[in-house]
């Protein structure tokens, strides 16, 4: 991680994370050559739309529903792996649900 000099910030700020959204940062912004602190400070006040509470709720749906379709699927490929016959209707359906919710999270429902 690229490390900045201390340029006599006045203000001092404490934020939590889980590992992986640390690592991300971290990887972020080790790739824009900023430290971590610069990094958050530099894309926070250039950021013109900050999600919205309805719109954060909206992504966490989403994602707690592609988790209950990876359940399906790995029950399906559970069945397949054991030598079952997979029906294909049930491994479509799961995979345009999955299709359609990955759509609407690339589509900015973030």
């Amino acid at each position: 991680m690229v490390v900045t000099k201390h340029r006599g910030y006045e203000q001092r700020l404490t934020i939590r994370a889980t590992r992986d959204e640390w690592e991300l940062l971290g990887a972020r912004a080790q790739a824009a050559q900023l430290s971590v602190s610069r990094y958050l400070i530099e894309t926070g006040l250039t950021s013109a739309n900050p999600p919205t509470p309805e719109a954060r709720a909206e992504r966490e749906r989403l994602l707690y529903e592609l988790r209950k379709i990876g359940v399906n699927l790995n029950q399906l490929a559970r069945r397949a792996n054991s030598g079952l016959a997979v029906p294909p209707e049930p491994l479509e359906r799961t995979l345009a649900a999955a299709s359609a919710i990955m759509a609407q999270l690339q589509g900015g429902a973030s």
